[in-house]
């Protein structure tokens, strides 16, 4: 168990370093983009699939590399 969370964070030390050098500056301004468009999105759904398409596709693009 404590293997997994070992794994999870290790690339935290040289992501974290990185981030703060600014290398990653375009990746989150490009994820800041996606969410507000996101929200614009979910105001002009109306039906159900279309929640489904904005929430799963859309939220997981700018939510996967913002993961911890």
């Amino acid at each position: 168990m404590s293997s997994d969370y070992a794994l999870i964070y290790l690339p935290a030390l040289a992501v974290g370093r990185l981030f703060d050098l600014g290398y990653f500056k375009i990746p989150c301004f490009a994820a800041s983009c996606v969410a507000v468009a996101c929200m614009f999105l979910i105001a002009e759904c109306t039906q159900y699939w279309q929640f489904f398409l904005v929430q799963g596709l859309v939220a997981g693009m700018y939510g996967g590399p913002n993961a911890p």
